[in-house]
């Protein structure tokens, strides 16, 4: 009687270990794409001047630019809970980023860090925007020409309204006052 039962055992315990594998392949489902993240050119970079009207070198604060972007998402439905639920099983997206800013020192820098701002906006794929955030960042000066790097990290939460993340663009770059944002469609030709 006790070999009867070592077999059911057996099937019982591996017929358990399919179930549990293929409720994790689920879950891996219920996950789906995240966003396509995109750091427009107009907004990839900032370039901070003295006071004054002089747009060169020797009136430089800093310069700094977002080189990378990194993302993780994930569904869930703990964040809005009056949200019907999506085919994926969640009502929210949470996305993770990890922004990485290249600064360089201009000749009017003070101190080891300056101040800048970088939005964080989601959209449909008509570019409508979902949610928009700004944030503040901490941009480390090297010494001299050395370009030292920056890593900061945000979160977007979105409802996802029966959508997967492909149906939704993420965007990054600098916030920019008008000066700035006339520079930079110099330096790519368009100002």
């Amino acid at each position: 009687m006790k070999r009867a039962r070592v077999p059911a055992l057996a099937g019982a315990i591996v017929l358990a270990v399919l179930g549990l594998s293929g409720c994790n392949s689920l879950t891996e489902a219920q996950k789906g794409p995240c966003p396509f993240v995109k750091i427009p050119t107009l907004l990839a970079q900032v370039t901070q001047f003295g006071s004054g009207q002089t747009r060169d070198a020797t009136n430089v604060v800093f310069q700094s630019r977002i080189v990378n972007v990194a993302s993780a998402c994930e569904y869930s439905d703990a964040k809005y809970s009056t949200v019907r639920s999506t085919p994926t099983g969640r009502e929210t997206m949470e996305v993770q980023l990890k922004i990485k800013f290249s600064t360089q020192r201009g000749p009017l820098a003070q101190g080891q860090t300056v101040s800048a701002r970088y939005l964080v906006a989601v959209t449909d794929l008509r570019d409508n925007i979902i949610n928009r955030g700004e944030f503040p960042v901490q941009l480390k000066l090297g010494a001299g020409g050395q370009v030292l790097a920056t890593e900061e990290e945000a979160w977007m939460l979105f409802k996802v309204a029966d959508k997967s993340g492909s149906a939704y663009r993420i965007y990054t770059g600098f916030v920019l006052d008008e000066g700035q944002l006339e520079f930079n469609k110099s330096l790519i030709g368009g100002g």
